[in-house]
């Protein structure tokens, strides 16, 4: 009897000792599991990643997915502490770019530009001292026309595109054919930082016009430098008919084509481009999208 009592035991003891061993190898399992990250986390990440996308565009990284994943801990970091309240959203966005360029990064080659800066001393005596300060306003780096363009040239850039702007006025201010890319690229991360801006804007304002005028600048920033505003929002119009439709007196009055042309006034307007610089369709789907609308979307 003492003999089977003390085998009981032992079984009852081993059984014990099982439990305790699944509970700890669950327990371990779970500490294994990534943390549950909150619904906006996934959010907040995307935006500073394409924000830290846009930082390796306009510095001429040609591989942005291979830089992101490089520093992702980073970024995630980041993300976390906005998720948490530890740092605003716009902060975020400005430490993002002190990320800095990893290692990666490759670079696209520009051709070189003879620039005023770039000639021997020696060689300025032989230039007329009158012609000395045009020479130094006729060459340009790519960054230099992207300023440019952006600065002067801004409602032709998003009427009409970047090559119609380059015909037109880029060999007046020392724009080549061979900057078009590079030139492309710095304005594209600037359109997609506009939509960025609106998409935001939008959001806080409870404004369905900014959402999705800055929806199609963020996915279509190319597009936009290449062939005009116009053609990026009609590129995006799939994704916002199912939220337009429900405002159906908006629908009547504007038609499916001026509801997006009303939107590339709104990319104006947020711009301050002055009314006479906007196509006239534009100027006029523009208004009366407004007289519809109200505050509404």
């Amino acid at each position: 009897m003492e003999r089977d009592k003390r085998i009981d035991e032992l079984i009852k003891k081993l059984e014990e000792l099982k439990k305790k061993a699944e509970e700890l190898k669950r327990k371990l399992e779970e500490r294994k599991k990534p943390p549950v990250k909150p619904p906006e986390f996934k959010e907040v990440l995307r935006r500073l990643e394409l924000e830290y996308e846009a930082y390796l565009a306009e510095h001429g990284v040609t591989n942005p997915r291979k830089c992101i994943e490089y520093v992702k801990e980073d970024i995630e970091s980041l993300a976390e502490a906005v998720v948490k309240g530890e740092l605003s959203f716009d902060e975020a966005l400005h430490r993002v770019r002190e990320i800095g360029i990893p290692p990666i990064a490759r670079f696209r080659r520009v051709p070189g530009i003879p620039t005023a800066e770039r000639l021997p001393e020696r060689a300025l005596p032989e230039i007329p001292p009158e012609e000395v300060e045009e020479i130094r306003e006729a060459f340009v780096t790519p960054r230099e026309a992207a300023d440019i363009i952006w600065n002067r040239y801004l409602a032709d850039l998003l009427n009409f595109g970047l090559r119609w702007v380059f015909e037109n006025y880029g060999r007046e201010f020392g724009m080549t054919e061979g900057m078009l890319n590079r030139v492309a690229t710095i304005l594209a991360a600037r359109i997609r930082k506009l939509g960025i801006e609106l998409v935001n804007k939008g959001r806080e304002l409870d404004k369905g016009r900014y959402i999705w005028a800055g929806e199609a600048l963020l996915r279509y920033p190319f597009e936009v430098v290449w062939n005009g505003c116009f053609y990026a929002i009609k590129m995006h119009s799939p994704n916002i008919w199912p939220q337009v439709r429900v405002f159906g007196e908006l629908y009547k009055a504007l038609g499916g084509e001026g509801i997006l042309k009303a939107l590339q006034g709104v990319v104006y307007k947020y711009l301050n481009i002055p009314e006479e610089e906007w196509p006239s369709d534009v100027l006029s789907y523009y208004m009366t999208y407004e007289e519809v609308a109200g505050v509404d979307p």
